[in-house]
């Protein structure tokens, strides 16, 4: 369900609205309005791991007692102004313009509202991503529960996986840059089969043609993916 604007605290960025529409549609004081998309429609179970800006977490959508599933969201404080929200929507956009890829997680829809990144402090603004669940976590944590044991078939599926999805993103003339087994997810379709491999974590990365070279010719992005 990707709402557009579904309350005052909930501004549609899918699409994506403008920042003056976010921060028209933002409230100033948010301590006692009522509940947010977020804490309306979305049961949080627990925290995976961090983005590069920001949590993620393992959350239940639930639309008026319907369960619709397990998705993943990561929440990014953005501020108040409009820079760094700028900076965190650079990966929606990016992950629009993959479309659905079996080796690339896929994209559901965002929206920014106010809400605490802490247990205590006040509600910030924030930019919420969803995306789809990867339901068997890192190929760090793989590797690190299996070692040894993952087979040269195994090897060879998670490495073939991992250039198919990096084919994909360069066919889009976007560049990863932070290609690292942390930000290689794994999500399992057959039990007798490996786990595929998902390429995930985009707040790094870069169109092509929006590095700039320097001086020497370089992007400064040598031996990144």
């Amino acid at each position: 369900m990707s709402p557009r604007l579904l309350s005052r605290e909930c501004t549609s960025v899918g699409g994506l609205a403008s920042e003056s529409d976010a921060e028209a549609e933002l409230p100033e004081d948010t301590e006692h309005e009522s509940p947010g998309y977020y804490q309306k429609y979305f049961v949080e179970l627990h925290k995976v791991g961090h983005g590069s800006f920001g949590g993620v977490f393992v959350v239940r959508h639930v639309v008026e007692g319907n369960t619709l599933g397990l998705f993943a969201v990561k929440k990014i404080p953005v501020g108040s102004g409009d820079t760094y929200l700028g900076v965190a929507i650079n990966e929606v956009r990016l992950l629009e313009e993959l479309h659905k890829h079996p080796n690339v997680i896929e994209y559901k829809h965002s929206w920014i509202e106010y809400s605490k990144v802490a247990d205590f402090g006040p509600k910030v603004r924030c930019l919420f991503v969803l995306m789809e669940y990867a339901t068997e976590g890192s190929l760090e944590g793989y590797l690190e529960e299996h070692g040894r044991s993952i087979s040269d078939a195994a090897v060879w599926f998670f490495f073939l996986n991992a250039l198919n999805g990096l084919h994909h993103l360069h066919a889009k003339h976007i560049l990863h840059r932070d290609i690292k087994p942390d930000n290689l997810l794994l999500t399992r379709d057959e039990k007798d089969k490996p786990p595929r491999i998902l390429l995930s974590d985009f707040g790094t990365a870069a169109v092509f043609d929006d590095l700039n070279p320097s001086s020497d010719g370089r992007t400064g992005g040598t031996g990144s993916c």
